[in-house]
């Protein structure tokens, strides 16, 4: 998200999805990552639905996790986006992150997701 908005502060209007990228994420430090290193995505909802989490029954929640591992950190745009054309480049090639799915499950917003190296 953070890179979303450094776009935006340049003059270009970009909301999440306009890099075509399936999960936006805030609060987490990019620099650094590798090929291999892996996210748990952790959801307190059993069922995978959102609720009111405070008023569930906490001792019978258990915590459900998405295990994700990163495979590319790059891509080259072959056909130039409307973010390139406006701002003369894109941040696909230096910050787009590829990952395949080590353990499956459902991901809701506001989630927490943790570096597992």
């Amino acid at each position: 998200m953070e890179s979303i908005v450094e776009v935006n502060n340049k003059g270009v209007e970009a909301i999440p999805g306009d890099f075509a990228e399936n999960l936006t994420v805030s609060g987490m430090n990019m620099t650094g990552l590798k090929i291999g290193d892996r996210f748990e995505i952790k959801n307190l909802e059993p069922d995978g639905k959102p609720g009111d989490k405070e008023s569930k029954n906490k001792t019978s929640q258990e915590s459900v996790s998405v295990i994700l591992e990163i495979t590319q950190i790059g891509k080259e745009c072959l056909h130039p986006c409307r973010i390139y054309h406006q701002m003369g480049s894109c941040i696909m090639p230096q910050e787009g992150i590829f990952c395949k799915v080590i353990e499956p499950g459902k991901i809701l917003v506001g989630d927490i997701i943790n570096s597992r190296k």
